[in-house]
């Protein structure tokens, strides 16, 4: 079977994806998926940000409150609050209204810090 522009297809290719004409996005996130986390050095983030600013960056694998990030951390949640608006100002934090809630979520920015691939 030929494509359009006179190519051969593969069996079952189809032939909007075969021409490149179907872009295709990588899930968010996946890049950090294989990595060796205990590879990398935190203690580098610690000397940057400071060592509470460091774990609450750190513990934003998935997007959370500051309620669920202080209980996460056990720190007060007027420090979390603190740290948050720090780190959202700076660039490395986004937040996002849900309901009553607000989620915190790391910019891409923040999980270069995070995993150590900033340049």
């Amino acid at each position: 079977m030929g494509g359009e522009d006179g190519s051969e297809l593969a069996d079952g290719e189809d032939p909007e994806v075969a021409g490149g004409r179907c872009p295709g996005y990588p899930a968010r996130g996946i890049g950090g998926l294989w990595t060796n986390t205990t590879a990398r050095s935190p203690e580098a983030l610690v000397r940057l940000l400071g060592r509470g600013r460091a774990a609450v960056l750190g513990a934003l694998d998935d997007p959370a409150t500051t309620s669920a990030l202080a209980h996460r951390l056990g720190l007060a949640p007027s420090s979390v609050s603190a740290h948050l608006t720090v780190l959202r100002d700076s660039g490395l934090l986004l937040s996002r209204r849900y309901g009553h809630q607000v989620l915190y979520e790391r910019t891409p920015l923040g999980m270069a810090l995070v995993s150590g691939d900033a340049q």
